[in-house]
């Protein structure tokens, strides 16, 4: 027999069922709605009743007052003759009638009741004739006969009647109204229950559908749904459950055809990133050694004579080399992030020695063009970290640059702080950028992190390909942290990065270096930029100094000629008005700041003059690290100064002078032999370079072009380092390495350095495994050579205690500059030694004419800028006080050349204050003419030659 194959079952749709559930979901409300509406119905029924039977004992209570107000109304009349006593009576004879015949329409149809109302209708009427009567004699026959009339008692009895009725239909009353509430309350309970009943109906039927549109709809929705979000994320093992309706089964088997379609494309997506990652860590390698020659060859034709046009192509070359690297490093980086398959390293690091390295790359961008760089690393802040040091340091110095590059004028800080976090996880270190550039508007905010999207499209004065940003964000990422920017247009931004970084329990800590030298120095810092004056503030405080800070020249001057003693002084190079070399003179000229040590704090392309080494105990460049600026001081104070104490003193001791560092360059010179070098290097133009950089650096090198005669010659040799390229024939740099480490003895094994085209952490990884002690990557800078070979002159690393932000502990102490005036006169003489000085009898005549010039034209070109404020001519007004603010400052009145400079402003921008008087300008041109006067008779007395200045000596503005 036979069986008859099975039907395909037909699945029910959506809606349908809903449909379905909706109707029955309709009709159960319907069916509870109507029987609750007739109950209802019923009980506001029963309630009239009740409330009825309330009205009619209500009518009773007021039928008893009426009688009692109108017997009251009646006995004040007849006891007082007065006939406002009868106006209660009145009113109340009135309302009577009506309430008896009320009563009669509402009380019941007993027959006490029917007695009751009839007794009382006779008993009012008695009651009420009586009165009228008792009336009636007071007025007409007086009280006498009033009284005998009430002295029958026909008004008591009718009274007594009249009660007793209201007491028969009140109690008649109450029994109705006792009934009435048990019938509503039991009918209330029944209409209770039936509610309640319905209503569990109802849900126990909306809660068997939900039961059944969870096990029909939602479950096989949410198996679909899974499906797909496992899809979405990659997940390709599960196909999504066909079951339900016919529009999830629909959605079911589409989304096991996307998955089947999709996991093909990702197979095919993988082998294609693995063949562009695979071709770009090759093209970055074959396009990094070509640009090895091109780049060291163009920076020793830099160094030979040539001509400016020469000169100018040749850094073109190096420029656009360096440019192409930049390329190359970000579209490898991306590809890397893309891919996912970027390796972090996890090492103990200094992370101050990080932050320093990353501010000295851009130093002289930023002093370039004439901006503060600004470091500042919290105490807080552990001295070893674990992480990836070179990544960190390659977002910091793209934020950094960033910053440099945006910014025309004021500041960039680097600061580190300790973000906070949650309690037991991995501390978190928060670096913060902020510059005081042009700024972003804030629809452009959310674009800086995408891929090809340059700061400025227009502008890329840095190269690169627009991936800066959103590769320091995927790191950023990668390393478990996060960045964000806040920005204001018109007053820069700020780029913040979270990192989690554990403290490296096991790295040394660098070794305690007293601090009594330095422990009560009273140290002066003159520096105009405030974020630097606290960093330095800060620094010097964790060594245990008193410092006091001062914004300008003339405050620092005025602190000094004043008597105040100092240890020493910071002086910050660039400040507007007088500079820190010009400073430097004045203070040298003072009696108390002639042996005062002296540290000039110099930034980017501005250097202090040859002649500033005779006034300067030490120069440093900004931003200052630590470690040089603390050792700087130890060596000019030395343990045998002692701190400064109060009143004016002089340092009649020999100032130790800080001797500037020896460059790399010069190391072997210092030594007194050169470093012997082996360098392994098969390509022949590579070997050129390295040899010629060497020579220049005076070391000595022999040359081999594979690993394999590397090796050998390490065995036959001692060598202090060996420069080993890693991809070379015959046997490749790591494999030399590893058998140098295990082959050659102890007494011979050199220091080696990795030289390769390669930029990937992993190869990185490859030559500390192998054995090699540092890494340069190709093209390989002179700068970076000399750094490396320095370390191993010195057989460190750079700089092991790896401070540069301040030591101090605890909180900051508050700002101790003293906000001073800075007298006119020291103003004036600083101004006339960094003129030269008034030493010659020819100087003290030049100057006494100059001073006393000013004094006679003073008066004149104050009438002059009247004159031009009466008529309104802003533009004469801007010319004569811009003649005034030059002659004043030529001659150190500051004070005076601001005044002029407002008011010059104010012209030019048509805010000229026209009509108005100049009285303080006036005054202030008095005081500055008493002075000059003072200084030019001082100047006149002094001359013993009188004719020493040239009769032809401009004396004008």
């Amino acid at each position: 027999m036979t069986t008859a194959p099975r039907a395909p079952r037909t699945r029910s749709s959506i809606a349908r069922m809903l449909t379905t559930g909706l109707l029955l979901t309709i009709t159960t409300v319907l069916v509870l709605g109507g029987s609750s509406y007739a109950r209802i119905q019923t009980l506001l029924a029963e309630r009239a009743d009740v409330d009825a039977t309330y009205a009619v004992l209500d009518d009773i209570s007021a039928l008893r007052v009426l009688v009692r107000d109108a017997e009251r109304g009646q006995r004040g009349y007849v006891i007082t003759g007065r006939e406002y006593y009868l106006e209660p009576y009145e009113q109340a004879v009135g309302d009577v009638g009506d309430l008896v015949d009320a009563l009669a329409a509402e009380t019941g149809t007993s027959a006490a009741a029917a007695a009751a109302r009839a007794e009382l209708r006779s008993a009012v009427a008695a009651k009420l004739s009586e009165m009228q009567t008792t009336i009636a004699l007071r007025r007409s026959s007086g009280f006498p006969a009033a009284q005998a009339l009430v002295a029958t008692d026909d008004g008591r009895r009718a009274m007594q009647r009249i009660t007793a009725a209201l007491d028969v239909l009140e109690a008649d009353e109450r029994a109705l109204l006792a009934e009435q509430q048990r019938t509503a309350t039991l009918n209330a309970a029944r209409t209770r229950a039936l509610i309640v009943a319905g209503t569990d109906c109802l849900v126990l039927l909306m809660a068997a559908g939900a039961l059944w549109v969870d096990r029909r709809i939602v479950r096989p929705v949410q198996r679909v749904a899974a499906a797909a979000q496992q899809l979405a994320a990659g997940e390709t093992t599960e196909p999504a459950a066909v079951s339900g309706p016919a529009e999830v089964v629909a959605v079911g088997e589409a989304v096991n055809t996307a998955l089947e379609v999709l996991v093909a494309s990702r197979d095919k997506a993988v082998a294609a990133d693995r063949a562009k990652s695979a071709f770009l860590a090759t093209m970055s390698h074959e396009i990094r050694t070509p640009m090895n020659a091109v780049i060291g060859m163009t920076d020793l034709l830099l160094d030979t004579p040539l001509e400016p046009h020469q000169r100018e192509l040749a850094e073109t070359v190096r420029d656009s080399g360096e440019t192409l690297l930049v390329v190359i490093d970000e579209v490898l980086d991306f590809s890397q992030l893309q891919a996912g398959s970027l390796r972090l390293a996890d090492e103990p690091f200094d992370v101050r020695a990080c932050v320093a390295g990353a501010a000295a790359l851009v130093r002289h961008e930023a002093g370039a063009k004439g901006l503060e760089l600004v470091v500042e690393v919290s105490p807080a802040v552990p001295a070893a970290l674990r992480g990836d040091a070179p990544r960190l340091h390659q977002v910091l110095v793209h934020l950094l640059r960033n910053a440099v590059t945006f910014t025309s004028r004021g500041e960039v800080v680097l600061t580190a702080v300790v973000a906070p976090g949650d309690p037991g996880s991995a501390p978190r270190v928060r670096f913060a950028v902020r510059d005081t550039g042009t700024g972003i508007a804030p629809e452009r905010i959310g674009e800086l992190f995408r891929s090809f999207a340059p700061l400025d499209p227009f502008t890329r004065p840095q190269g690169g390909v627009g991936l800066g940003l959103a590769i320091c964000s995927g790191l950023a990422g990668a390393m478990g942290g996060a960045l964000r920017v806040e920005s204001t247009l018109g007053i820069g931004s700020t780029f913040t990065l979270d990192v989690p970084l554990a403290e490296a329990a096991d790295a040394v800590a660098a070794p305690a270096r007293p601090a009594a030298d330095l422990t009560g120095r009273e140290v002066l810092v003159v520096d105009d930029n405030a974020t630097n004056r606290r960093v330095l503030q800060l620094q010097l405080q964790g060594w245990g100094a008193t410092c006091t800070g001062v914004a300008s020249a003339g405050e620092a001057l005025a602190l000094v000629a004043g008597g105040r003693a100092f240890d020493a002084a910071l002086v910050d190079m660039h400040m507007p008005g007088t500079d820190g070399e010009q400073l430097a003179n004045a203070l040298r000229a003072l009696p108390t700041g002639r042996d005062l040590p002296l540290v000039l704090l110099s930034s980017g392309q501005r250097h202090p003059s040859a002649t500033a080494a005779g006034v300067v105990d030490a120069v440093l460049s900004k931003p200052v690290r630590s470690a040089l600026l603390e050792e700087a001081l130890r060596g000019l104070l030395g343990p045998a100064a002692r701190p400064a104490t109060a009143g004016p003193t002089t340092n009649s001791a020999t100032v130790p002078t800080a001797a500037p560092a020896a460059s790399p360059a010069a190391a072997p010179a210092a030594r007194g032999s050169a470093l012997r070098v082996l360098l392994a290097e098969d390509n022949a133009v590579n070997q050129r370079v390295a040899q010629l950089l060497l020579a220049k650096f005076g070391h000595e090198v022999d040359t081999v072009d594979n690993g394999l005669r590397a090796l050998e010659a390490a065995r036959a040799s001692r060598y202090d380092v060996v420069l080993m390229d890693l991809h070379m024939p015959e046997m490749d740099g790591l494999q030399a390495t590893r058998l140098i480490r295990s082959e050659v003895p102890g007494e011979l094994q050199p220091r080696i350095i990795a030289l390769t085209a390669s930029v990937l952490s992993e190869d990185r990884e490859a030559c500390r495994e192998a054995g090699m002690d540092d890494h340069l990557t190709k093209p390989v800078r002179a700068r970076e050579l000399e750094d490396a070979l320095a370390r191993v002159l010195s057989a460190v690393r750079d700089d092991p205690a790896g401070a540069w932000s301040s030591q101090a502990t605890g909180a900051p102490a508050p700002d101790a500059r003293v906000p001073v005036t800075v007298p006119l006169e020291v103003a004036v003489r600083a101004r006339i030694a960094d003129l030269g000085g008034a030493d010659t009898d020819a100087d003290r005549a030049l100057f006494a004419q100059l001073l006393t010039s000013f004094v006679e034209r003073a008066p004149g070109a104050v009438a002059d800028l009247e004159d031009a404020l009466a008529s309104g001519d802003a533009r004469e007004l801007e010319t004569r006080a811009h003649s005034l603010k030059g002659s004043a400052a030529n001659l150190g009145a500051e004070v005076l050349a601001q005044l002029c400079a407002d008011l010059e402003a104010r012209a030019r921008a048509g805010e000229a204050p026209i009509g108005r008087s100049l009285e303080g300008l006036r005054e202030e041109v008095e005081r500055t003419c008493r002075t000059f006067s003072a200084i030019a008779g001082e100047f006149t007395a002094a001359v013993r030659d009188p004719g020493a200045v040239p009769a032809d000596e401009p004396a004008g503005w």
